[in-house]
């Protein structure tokens, strides 16, 4: 049995490809971090797909995953594309235990393809989650924190040289564009987001994204541009973006464009770090003094007002940006269990499909079938165990095909099929094992095929009772006795 959910997105302006979302502990529903069928402690059995036909596969990252009392969850999922009402479907694997290499297609570095660096800052054993830069040093005052929308985050102290840096990862003299969440605690003349600059080697810079008195600027080239909105507030959560463009410099806060400027002067290649959140400095107030979170850097300059607000809703609120379905068997599965324990299906017409099996523990156990019309499709094992245990299906019409094992064990154990027209499937093995046991069909009209072994034991009796048409044994071994 497989058990997932899907998380459908609601309104979103404009079809975004690639899109990397975001599911919160929010998203996940009752039972999926907790539980006899909950995730995994850590999230290994965990896969994404694009619905729950699971014909698609999703790579995914999982930042946290604790189940329990203390449940919490952030994961990422890169989807092919995403539009109004997309769909992802997150399921614990039947099997599978371990998340997939970073390296394989549906691993953590496949989320983030296209990215320089993506740092969640969820502890101070950060990493780089593109698998490009590395494990991230971090330098001075820097503790584990969270934002009011509970991203996890680093806080810096605001001290000379305090950072996080990935040493020196290349130079970057075209396009890019970074988002980050940033958090303030105070103002200051020159806070750092993210650089690649060296104050103590006689003011090294290719651009220094950074907060100049609470307004967000960067120097670049030979001037350091201010986005033209008012400054931000203090102890206050902001997703805030920069995008250069050529010459075009793009301010973003909490996903809306709020201005743009130019860039001036020539820009140089220089031997100096990337870093997050302070640069290497012989000043003081080069650091931030706040928290950081969930930073995204990319050597190109693509989001679009469309892409920046779709982010941000999601991110900022994953709760209202996806509805998720319950926490169920998406695979058909079926598990009854108590002292007297029994399945009980009963319809007129349609077609009853069961994939996933079907387990019924009790010390009375039973599986019964009731129906007028319609198609039968046992595809999957229907496990019987009691001290008195039976399968009984009693329809009219239809065909019922079994291609799943069907096994009852206890000390009465019996199969029963009483229909009147229809075909008869029997393509899986039916074991029935007890003191007491016997298998038997009854039926007017139709065609019995017996692909499969029947065995039962220790009394072997098997009965087939018909009035018209063939009985066709597949197996020379099996031995029918007809009425």
């Amino acid at each position: 049995m497989a058990f997932g959910f899907t998380a459908t997105a609601g309104t979103i302006s404009g079809t975004h490809s690639g899109f990397v979302g975001y599911f919160s502990t929010t998203n996940f529903p009752s039972g999926s971090l907790s539980g006899a069928n909950a995730i995994l402690n850590g999230g290994g059995n965990l896969r994404a797909y694009t619905d729950s036909t699971k014909a698609t596969a999703l790579p995914l990252e999982i930042v946290t995953l604790v189940t329990g009392v203390s449940a919490e969850a952030q994961v990422w999922v890169r989807l092919s594309s995403l539009s109004t009402a997309g769909t992802v479907y997150l399921e614990a694997d039947d099997t599978e235990t371990t998340q997939p290499a970073v390296t394989a297609p549906l691993g953590r570095n496949a989320v983030w393809a296209g990215d320089k660096h993506v740092i969640h800052c969820e502890s101070t054993n950060t990493i780089d989650s593109t698998g490009n830069g590395g494990i991230p040093t971090l330098v001075g005052g820097i503790t584990n924190s969270q934002l009011t929308n509970g991203l996890s985050a680093l806080d810096f102290d605001g001290n000379m040289n305090t950072r996080l840096h990935l040493g020196n990862t290349g130079s970057v003299l075209g396009d890019f564009e970074s988002f980050a969440w940033v958090n303030v605690d105070a103002g200051g003349s020159l806070q750092s987001i993210v650089a690649r600059r060296n104050d103590a080697s006689g003011g090294a810079w290719e651009f220094q994204w950074r907060l100049e008195s609470l307004d967000p600027a960067i120097l670049i080239g030979s001037t350091s541009p201010n986005d033209p909105a008012a400054p931000i507030s203090t102890s206050t959560d902001y997703l805030l973006g920069v995008q250069v463009s050529g010459s075009t410099i793009n301010f973003f806060r909490d996903g809306v464009l709020t201005g743009s400027q130019s860039v001036s002067g020539s820009r140089v290649s220089r031997n100096v770090e990337f870093s997050v959140g302070g640069i290497v400095s012989n000043s003081t107030g080069r650091s931030i003094n706040g928290r950081i979170s969930t930073v995204m850097f990319r050597e190109s300059a693509n989001t679009t007002a469309d892409r920046a607000i779709t982010e941000y809703d999601n991110q900022n609120s994953p709760s209202t940006f996806w509805s998720s379905s319950a926490w169920e068997d998406q695979a058909g599965g079926i598990t009854v269990t108590g002292n007297t324990a029994s399945y009980g299906y009963n319809g007129v017409s349609g077609t009853v499909e069961l994939t996933g099996e079907i387990v019924v523990t009790g010390s009375t156990a039973s599986y019964g079938y009731n129906g007028v019309n319609g198609e039968v499709d046992l595809t999957s094992e229907i496990l019987i165990t009691g001290q008195t245990a039976s399968y009984g299906y009693d329809g009219v019409s239809g065909s019922v095909d079994l291609s799943g094992l069907i096994s009852i064990t206890g000390q009465t154990a019996s199969y029963d099929y009483d229909g009147v027209s229809g075909e008869v499937i029997l393509q899986g093995t039916i074991v029935v094992t007890g003191d007491t046991a016997n298998y038997a069909y009854n039926a007017l009209n139709g065609t019995i095929i017996i692909q499969g072994p029947i065995t039962v034991n220790p009394r072997n009796v098997i009965t087939v009772k018909r009035k018209s048409n063939d009985i066709i044994v597949s197996r020379k071994s099996n031995t029918v006795r007809v009425k």
